[in-house]
């Protein structure tokens, strides 16, 4: 059940659209997107349902119809059928505005009614779990990654010239000290060292980069809306991924899964979010977090190195996604909490 259909740019309609379709190699799914009221969930009939999988996006559920939700998984609940909530957020960080503390307090409240409604609660990474422990007491809580979105559509290779680097995701997720830091290496280093920047919208991006970071963009291309198949043809054809992310790489970034679904050896911040067997699998150079220029030095490391230590990077990227962030693995561990209530 999610909020959004696949396609939107929030990512959970795609995640739900995928999870779905991955979760029928185990039983029967349904797919139900709120289109306009959840008090359209009066017509399915929890007798025929097995059990229920929300997603949960709290500024999603700020509606007067959530109440209409809440009594379906009462129904549900009480016909002891399993509950799984997927939360991907929870509340909006403080800022010491007196907003932005009720907005808190509201979205608080709002996922205390849905855990209450819930036999399992899952996260996409162990750090959300944690913080949500207090909250979740009494409930069973686990994190499983989000996949990728963006299929890898095998293709021939085709030579390229210089080194081709990628960078995938919205201008808010990214760290912009780091980010400053390496537009300032880039304008430095030799003509044959390109940028293509993946994202939702190529305005955006290139506001943050020419105007809030003050960088000039001679050697980036800024891609933003092209189709999955699209991006898929971008990724196979570079040499090195970025993922300088706030807080760090983690399993709660599609696109960060994109990246190690399409091989490619990343250099990325190690920082509050990354999970610890994410930090110990081999398939990425990891810097630490506050650290702009120690990113930069292993980014242009490993753009110096010869071939072989990319193409390991590139077998561990290749391993650990098929074992923890492909979808059948995904599915899997969906599968055991509807059926068993216990964590992978």
């Amino acid at each position: 059940m999610t909020t959004a259909p696949a396609g939107v740019f929030d990512g959970i309609g795609d995640f739900s659209a995928s999870l779905t379709a991955a979760l029928r190699h185990h039983r029967s799914t349904e797919l139900f997107v709120r289109a306009h009221d959840w008090r359209e969930l009066e017509q399915v009939d929890t007798a025929n349902t097995a059990g229920a999988i929300v997603q949960y996006l709290p500024q999603a559920f700020m509606h007067g119809d959530l109440r209409a939700l809440l009594r379906w998984l009462d129904r549900l609940r009480a016909d002891r059928k399993p509950v799984v909530l997927m939360v991907h957020e929870y509340w909006p960080p403080l800022n010491g505005t007196l907003r932005r503390a009720a907005m808190r307090l509201l979205f608080r409240r709002i996922l205390r009614a849905c855990i209450k409604r819930s036999s399992v609660v899952v996260t996409s990474q162990e750090w959300s779990a944690h913080e949500l422990g207090l909250l979740a007491r009494g409930h069973r809580l686990c994190a499983i990654p989000v996949g990728s979105s963006i299929p890898r559509i095998a293709r021939a290779a085709t030579p390229a010239l210089g080194t081709r680097l990628v960078l995938f995701g919205q201008p808010a997720a990214l760290h912009p000290a780091t980010m400053a830091a390496v537009g300032q290496w880039l304008s430095a280093s030799t003509p044959d060292i390109s940028l293509t920047w993946l994202g939702r919208s190529t305005e955006e991006m290139r506001a943050s980069w020419c105007d809030a970071w003050q960088l000039p963009s001679d050697r980036v291309t800024f891609a933003g809306g092209l189709p999955a198949a699209e991006v898929s043809a971008v990724l196979q054809a570079s040499h090195i991924g970025l993922a300088p992310y706030e807080n760090g790489a983690s399993t709660r970034r599609t696109s960060f899964a994109a990246m190690l679904e399409h091989r490619l050896p990343v250099v990325a911040i190690d920082g509050l979010y990354t999970s610890d067997w994410l930090r110990e699998s081999g398939a990425c150079v990891w810097t630490p977090d506050g650290d702009p220029m120690a990113f930069v030095r292993a980014l242009s490391v490993l753009v110096a190195d010869e071939p072989p230590r990319r193409a390991a990077l590139s077998a561990r990227a290749g391993e650990l996604f098929e074992a923890r962030l492909s979808w059948p693995r995904i599915a899997e561990a969906y599968a055991r909490l509807l059926s068993e209530g216990v964590c992978a």
